[in-house]
């Protein structure tokens, strides 16, 4: 669900890191050895940048792809994340952890905001997470998640099929305890986009950023719009019996 741009552009707040430059910390990946440029799969190909661009070696300590990458993280592990902080102010740092009520409960006397995130109902939802979901790097085990989940390409009923269940969990991974709680309409289209610092209680970029972080970000995907239409169709099919 891209979720890593959130981190990202929490991380261009004056109040955090500061502005980057457009075009720059998009995240590349090996394959058999060699670069690849983006996520390519029969739906199009996804690009998203890298969430920790501005940490350098010394931070990889205490967050690398192991932690941000685990299904499930140790109160140890979190509470070595607070090195990281204690060295920028505030950062916006990502967990795939699903142990997220422990997290919870760990953070509630620490300087820590726990942000979840959920895809939600809107107009891409199924398509964007398809597209992140089903290509050669998340089928790739040295690049994919800690995770069981199956990677390969099941069709387009196989998609929606899937999706219908990720529908499940989204409505259950919003109930768990958390300080904000983020759908993904808010970091992904326009003009909810101008709003997300807000929310979560920073200072935005100027709009000019804002602007051209949403324009470079669209112009980088490539999207299948035939195959994503009809698997647009079969979802909506499913959806209203």
């Amino acid at each position: 669900m891209s979720q890593m741009e959130l981190p990202y552009l929490l991380n261009n707040s004056p109040e955090l890191h500061g502005t980057s430059g457009i075009g720059q910390h998009w995240a590349t990946y090996e394959l058999n050895g060699a670069p690849v440029d983006g996520e390519h799969g029969p739906l199009g190909t996804v690009r998203v940048h890298d969430d920790y661009w501005n940490l350098d070696l010394q931070d990889r300590n205490w967050y690398n792809f192991d932690i941000r990458n685990a299904m499930h993280v140790t109160e140890q592990q979190v509470q070595g994340l607070l090195n990281i902080s204690d060295r920028y102010g505030k950062i916006a740092l990502l967990l795939h952890a699903h142990n997220v009520s422990d997290i919870y409960k760990w953070t509630r006397e620490l300087p820590v905001t726990l942000i979840t995130t959920s895809i939600g109902e809107w107009e891409s939802n199924i398509e964007y997470w398809a597209m992140r979901e089903f290509n050669e790097i998340m089928e790739d085990d040295a690049n994919a998640n800690y995770s069981t989940d199956n990677h390969n390409w099941p069709g387009i009923d196989g998609i929606v099929d899937a999706y219908l269940h990720r529908r499940n969990v989204d409505e259950t991974w919003r109930m768990l305890p958390c300080d904000i709680h983020i759908q993904q309409a808010q970091w992904q289209r326009l003009p909810d986009l101008y709003n997300l610092w807000e929310h979560v209680g920073v200072a935005a970029p100027t709009s000019g950023w804002i602007d051209d972080y949403y324009q470079e970000f669209q112009n980088k995907q490539v999207y299948n719009t035939p195959l994503l239409t009809e698997l647009r169709t079969a979802y909506e099919r499913h959806y209203l019996r």
